[in-house]
């Protein structure tokens, strides 16, 4: 069959419309809805009703009309041609065995349109055509459920999934009915036919038909007056109601199951049981105890903390990485940030020899001038046999898991050496991110070091600070000279719960007294940049190449220097 033949004969508007209820068309051929694919909240996606062309915005599925069939119905490219050319009017029913057909009608009884069921497997839908005869589409057709005139008249109406199984429901009699095109159809306007009704619903026995029934009792609540989802034993697997009955269930037997089954009260606590997802009411999240958010690091890390420090290589990241940690380990104070309660630490170093991290770790320890008095575990690459794990992956975060017993914070150094191919699009963070949000589940906080490019900004997409507590840039002073070693301005870009003197900038030297001992040399940005300021002129520099020079405006060379000669930096003849 070709498929140029069928799309120029087919109602590709009238058969979306018909595969989504929520579709709205927009205008210029497109169309908008939510997508039969992914769990979609808001309508993601967007169809071509002139070409049948559909793309989702959401989980990225996209293809042509022939594509989209195969996906909903689960079949291959043969069945989803033929059905489609079906559809448009280019299969004749001589070529195929009517098996069965089902009216539905209007609440007089009158055909609005028949689902018919083929031999081989298929099924389709046509309308009448007003001439005796039948048009094999949907277009225009208002779709109502099935049986519907003994469905208005009931007070008790059993839903299915298949016409099939509603007229076994009829031969006992039951009242009994199922939407149009199967699984996962149902209709808002379907709803009002149930209103005031006792409803008992009957899932297949597979994940599409117990979904198909949530979804219809989550529809009927408060319209009906009572709703119910009455699994029944014994089914196979894909078995159905009809399967029940041939295996000797009994209509008594059927109404002892519906009678003894619960309520379908809480949509939230049945939707939850198909879903590794919790959902709470506001009421009850009110209620929850939650531990409080204690600071671990003052004034920016605290508990369950994820936090990011970037700067370019060379300017400091290990140095600062492993103050941190020894801070946080001792109850010691690094730079300007206190940890008043030891805590455990792991860090993760991606690229350091061992020998330097030693030397770097020990003056850590020695310049917070504290003992550690909690764990400070580290994972270095020249310990590993086997090299460092890939914390983009599952496995690689699963090698972490033995080492995070008594652990606080976990400081990795840095994003780049652990996590492969981050720094591009925005969704290849995500696993990365997913592991923060799974440590900030259990209690533990994250500090993650990533480098700078060449613009001054860190590398990659900004999609790594969206669940962030705190973003620290560490950069080189505009003054800075090579043969200073470290020596790095630090700034506050993202501060969460911390605001005023914490989250000012402050400049840090890496400095050593007479025995060697690291200490640090702290400043703030403001009292440096006068420093620099007088400095510079008392070098002899006219104001504006000072501006120059430090990459600000002749406005704050100015101001600064008025503050230089309040504090007597500058010489008398400046």
């Amino acid at each position: 069959m070709d498929k140029q033949k069928i799309l120029s004969r087919l109602d590709i508007r009238a058969y979306y419309a018909g595969e989504l209820s929520s579709l709205k068309v927009n205008g210029n051929n497109q169309a908008q809805a939510l997508c039969p694919f992914h769990e979609d909240k808001n309508p993601s996606l967007s169809v071509n009703i002139e070409s049948g062309d559909f793309h989702c915005f959401g989980c990225e599925k996209k293809g042509s009309i022939f594509d989209f069939y195969m996906g909903r119905h689960r079949v291959d490219f043969k069945a989803a041609l033929e059905a489609l050319a079906n559809e448009a009017g280019l299969v004749s029913e001589t070529q195929r065995t009517i098996k069965e057909v089902y009216d539905y009608t209007d609440k007089t009884g009158a055909v609005l349109f028949q689902a018919l069921r083929y031999q081989p497997k298929g099924f389709y839908q046509r309308r009448p055509d007003g001439k005796g005869g039948y048009i094999p589409n949907l277009q225009g057709v208002r779709l109502v459920p099935f049986n519907l005139p003994e469905v208005l008249k009931a007070k008790s109406v059993i839903i299915c999934e298949g016409e099939k199984d509603c007229l076994n429901l009829k031969a006992l009699g039951l009242t009994a009915t199922c939407n149009p095109m199967g699984a996962e159809k149902w209709r808002p306007e379907y709803n009002e036919y149930f209103k005031g009704k006792r409803v008992a619903i009957l899932p297949d026995n597979d994940e599409p038909g117990r979904k198909h029934a949530h979804q219809v009792a989550q529809a009927l609540k408060g319209t009906a007056e009572s709703v119910k989802v009455v699994e029944l034993p014994g089914l196979p697997v894909k078995g159905d109601v009809s399967d029940w009955l041939a295996q000797d269930g009994t209509k008594a037997d059927l109404l002892e199951l519906i009678e003894k089954a619960p309520a379908w009260e809480s949509p939230e606590i049945e939707i939850n049981k198909l879903s590794r997802l919790r959902a709470v009411s506001a009421e009850e999240f009110l209620k929850l105890e939650l531990p409080p958010r204690e600071i671990i690091l003052n004034p920016w890390l605290p508990t369950q903390g994820l936090a990011m420090i970037h700067a370019y290589r060379g300017v400091g990241k290990t140095f600062s990485g492993l103050g941190i940690g020894a801070a946080i380990a001792s109850a010691g104070t690094f730079l300007r940030w206190t940890a008043s309660v030891p805590k455990g630490v792991l860090y993760l170093d991606g690229e350091m020899p061992a020998i330097t991290m030693q030397e770097r770790l020990a003056a850590a320890i020695i310049g917070i001038g504290k003992p550690l008095k909690a764990p400070f575990k580290l994972i270095t690459p020249d310990l590993q046999e086997t090299g460092m794990p890939d914390l983009s992956t599952p496995e690689g975060q699963a090698e972490i898991e033995p080492f995070l017993t008594g652990i606080s914070v976990v400081i990795v150094d840095n994003i780049s050496t652990l996590f492969s191919g981050v720094e591009n699009k925005a969704e290849d963070w995500a696993p990365a991110q997913a592991w923060a949000l799974h440590l900030r589940r259990r209690g533990i906080s994250a500090v993650f070091f990533h480098h700078d490019g060449k613009g001054g900004f860190q590398r990659g997409t900004s999609k790594k600070e969206d669940v962030l507590d705190t973003v620290i840039q560490l950069k080189r002073p505009a003054d800075y000279c090579p043969d200073e070693g470290a020596r790095f301005e630090v700034h506050f870009e993202k501060a969460r719960g911390f605001y005023g003197d914490d989250a000012k900038a402050f400049e840090a030297k890496l400095t050593f007294d007479g025995e060697g001992q690291q200490t640090w040399a702290l400043k703030d940005l403001e009292d440096s940049l006068t420093e620099k300021v007088a400095r510079l002129l008392n070098d002899g520099l006219q104001q504006k190449d000072v501006a120059i020079e430090l990459k600000v405006t002749p406005g704050t060379v100015s101001k600064h220097k008025k503050k230089a000669q309040e504090a007597g930096l500058l010489r008398a003849d400046k």
